[in-house]
C-alpha cells in the first residue's frame, strides 16, 4: 500500500515536470514565431533602401536560429536528466532484494 502511494507521488510529481517543461517550452516557442515575425517586419522597413540589406537579413535570422538552438539544447538536458518515478523503483529493488534474501534463506 505504502508503495503505491509513492508510486501516486511521484506520478504527480512526473506530470508536473512534464507540464512545466512543455509549457516553457509552447510559450518559448510562441514568443521566438512572434518576435522573429515582428522583428523582421521592422528590420525590413529599416533597412528596404540599403543595399546590403541580404547580409542584415542572414545575421538577424542566424541569431534566430541560435536562440532556438539554445533554448532547445536546454530542453534535452531537462529531459535527459528526468527520472521519472526513480524512488519508486529504488523501493521496489530494495524490497525485491529483501525478498530474495528471504526466499534463499528458507530453501532448504
Amino acid at each position: 500500500m505504502h508503495r503505491g502511494e509513492l508510486a501516486s507521488l511521484e506520478l504527480r510529481d512526473a506530470r508536473s515536470h512534464f507540464a512545466m517543461t512543455g509549457a516553457v517550452a509552447g510559450v518559448a516557442g510562441a514568443l521566438v514565431l512572434l518576435c522573429g515575425l515582428t522583428g523582421t517586419f521592422a528590420l525590413a522597413a529599416l533597412v528596404w533602401e540599403r543595399g546590403d540589406r541580404a547580409v542584415i537579413h542572414g545575421l538577424v535570422a542566424l541569431g534566430y536560429l541560435l536562440g532556438a538552438s539554445a533554448l532547445g539544447w536546454w530542453l534535452a538536458i531537462r529531459l535527459r536528466s528526468w527520472r521519472p518515478l526513480a524512488e519508486t523503483r529504488y523501493q521496489l529493488h530494495e524490497d525485491c532484494e529483501c525478498l530474495n534474501q528471504y526466499l534463499s534463506a528458507k530453501a532448504p
